[in-house]
């Protein structure tokens, strides 16, 4: 059974209510750590696997579940608002994972943000002043530009 970290911050619909899984060391007693943020089509327990990888003593690793594992259903040049309503609500999520780190006691500088594909996109967008200010990787892939000309 995967540990699952409750949030004091609401999400609204879609993404409110899903999981955020963690693995590593509890968030508790942590010295860092690394949010993980799936890619679409992809779940939290798939990039949750990168910690047995790291093996990174002290972290805790933590990754939040999109909603039908899509954090918003265009592409990502789409106009905001065909985004809508799943785009504000990831955004959300982020912002709760990260705000829910800081009340544990791993304040932003000790929290890392790395997401693959949507997940980079969102998380590499954060919310208003709840982006961390420790270091964030983002993983984004997609068709190559030159393949449309």
């Amino acid at each position: 059974m995967q540990a699952i970290m409750e949030l004091r911050h609401h999400v609204p619909p879609p993404h409110g209510g899903q999981p955020v899984l963690i693995g590593g060391t509890p968030p508790d007693s942590a010295r860092a750590a690394i949010v993980l943020a799936h890619g679409r089509g992809a779940a939290a327990r798939d990039i949750l696997e990168l910690h047995h990888q790291w093996q990174a003593a002290g972290f805790a690793f933590v990754a939040p579940q999109a909603a039908d594992f899509t954090w918003y259903p265009e592409p990502f040049l789409a106009p905001f608002g065909r985004n809508e309503p799943q785009l504000s609500s990831g955004l959300a999520l982020f912002a709760g994972v990260v705000e829910e780190l800081e009340a544990r006691g791993l304040p932003v500088e000790r929290q890392i943000l790395l997401g693959f594909s949507q997940g980079g996109c969102g998380a590499s967008c954060g919310a208003p002043g709840s982006r961390p200010a420790g270091p964030e990787i983002e993983l984004v892939f997609g068709p190559d530009p030159a393949d449309t000309l």
